[in-house]
């Protein structure tokens, strides 16, 4: 029986399940010219809006990649990781034209030979990076003479609609859906509300 030599400092390390490696958000709020100058029902329908936009922009998370089965006889309930092949690109360039969404590339790795620990270190790969556009549309208004104030609202989430995949905690080479966007959850698809209140 032959045993490989322990793991090296930079295989069991990594970054964290939950780092980030970018997050941009931009906030703004817009008070709309509206009807400038102008008197009457123009200015009622066009003046006192305001726009608020958010943008965000998140660096995919990090994912795991794990070898389908341990054969390194040293932990046998322990995480196994597979080895990097080096002949093939790790992400799959076209896989939004994929039939099956296949993201990741499981022959970039292979499993390690019995006895060996695999180079790949913990959580190697990233997945895509996610996009968000949320939109707040508002106008206030006062109503019965002035004694009260009304404001109608509306918010659009996720306005353009863009699908954003959840990453998986680990893939498996065993297990190739696991690097499919087939078994991803996503975020919510567009979503509107729309308000009226009044303040008294």
């Amino acid at each position: 029986m032959r045993f490989g030599p322990g793991p090296t400092i930079s295989v069991p390390t990594g970054p964290a399940p939950t780092w980030t490696v970018h997050n941009l958000q931009i906030i703004g709020n817009w008070d709309l010219p509206g009807a400038g100058r102008r008197n009457g029902p123009l200015r009622a329908v066009l003046g006192g809006w305001s726009l608020s936009p958010f943008f965000q922009i998140v660096s995919g998370a990090p994912v795991d990649m794990r070898a389908a089965q341990n054969n390194n006889y040293v932990c046998q309930s322990c995480v196994a990781r597979p080895d990097w092949t080096g002949e093939q690109p790790v992400i799959n360039p076209n896989w939004r034209q994929d039939p099956n969404l296949t993201y990741i590339n499981l022959a970039a790795f292979r499993q390690p030979a019995p006895g060996t620990f695999g180079n790949v270190a913990r959580n190697a790969v990233r997945w895509p990076t996610r996009f968000l556009t949320d939109v707040s549309l508002r106008k206030g208004f006062s109503v019965a003479d002035g004694r009260l104030r009304a404001e109608l609202s509306g918010e659009f989430f996720n306005l353009f609609n863009r699908v954003n995949f959840n990453a998986p905690r680990a893939v498996s080479l065993g297990n190739p859906i696991q690097a499919t966007m087939r078994s991803a959850w996503t975020d919510a698809p567009r979503e509107v509300q729309l308000s009226f209140r009044i303040v008294f």
